[in-house]
């Protein structure tokens, strides 16, 4: 049948007009995208003092989606399948960067306790509050060094002590910390003995901290058994997959197998959820 060169000019330039817009709000979205993930990337860098530029984040997550369905295609030959498992790899840097704040964080929670008792030990030598603080910074170990460094940095240039607490809380987010600065506060405005003050606080967390011990003790062996049970049907799978490929080819090949995947993924997430809840105890 012949059709126009009329219609045949108008379906082009509509086809052509809308792969134009698409590309130019795909390139305003991208954009935008990468602006908050590379200011989010900052903070969370500053945060745990990695001197890495935020735009080698995405680098390395391109680079993570590359290698996981670099693999995945390689054991199973599956452009889809390695598609839809490179996918959450994207995340994966930011993943890490998350794991290593919060690791950041137990430390520096750790090491509060010892500071506290410094704290009191410097006032009771004679020390200035200030003084103590900078003690703190030179004899101290990294994180909690790095944090009083910051703060001593900005009491100097002129901060409210009580402004650049505040700053170290927002860098680091801590109960025990809050306390601390509640305490210091306290003490400046209405008066009072700020080393037996960190002497109960040091106390509390210590006895908190052999409490939340041992409830993770209790709790270890069912948390393990909650990873145990959500991995063996994966490790199982693949397994199979390398031992017999055509048993496991009409799991990944035909619709009921990937809903059957889907529907799989769904109930492992969920008893992996439901045995973190029954194990988690707040103190």
């Amino acid at each position: 049948m012949h059709i126009p060169f009329t219609l045949l000019l108008l379906t082009g330039g509509a086809v052509g007009l809308f792969a134009f817009l698409g590309v130019l709000l795909f390139s305003k979205r991208w954009e935008t995208y990468e602006e908050k993930y590379l200011e989010e990337s900052e903070r969370t860098l500053e945060s745990i003092f990695l001197s890495i530029p935020p735009q080698q984040l995405i680098y390395l997550s391109f680079l993570a989606m590359g290698v996981m369905w670099s693999a995945v295609y390689f054991m199973f030959n599956r452009t889809v399948l390695a598609t839809i498992f490179s996918l959450p790899a994207f995340f994966f840097p930011h993943v890490m960067l998350w794991w290593f704040r919060v690791k950041r964080k137990d430390k520096f929670g750790m090491q509060l306790v010892d500071a506290l008792d410094n704290l009191s030990n410097s006032l009771k030598a004679g020390y200035s509050l200030p003084q103590a603080f900078e003690l703190i910074e030179r004899e101290m170990e990294a994180p909690i060094s790095q944090e009083f460094r910051v703060f001593n940095r900005e009491a100097r240039l002129g901060l409210p002590q009580e402004q650049a607490l505040r700053n170290m809380y927002t860098r680091m987010p801590s109960e025990d910390l809050d306390l601390v600065i509640t305490a210091i506060v306290i003490s400046r405005e209405l008066g009072g003995n700020l080393t037996d003050v960190f002497e109960n606080i040091a106390k509390v967390i210590r006895e908190r901290f052999r409490i939340e011990g041992k409830i993770k003790a209790l709790t270890s062996q069912g948390k393990l058994q909650g990873i145990v049970v959500s991995l063996m049907p994966v490790v199982l799978g693949f397994a199979i997959n390398a031992v017999n490929p055509e048993l496991m080819r009409p799991m990944y090949e035909t619709l009921p197998g990937w809903g059957l995947m889907i529907v799989m993924a769904i109930l492992l997430f969920l008893g992996y959820w439901f045995i973190r809840k029954i194990t988690t105890i707040d103190v």
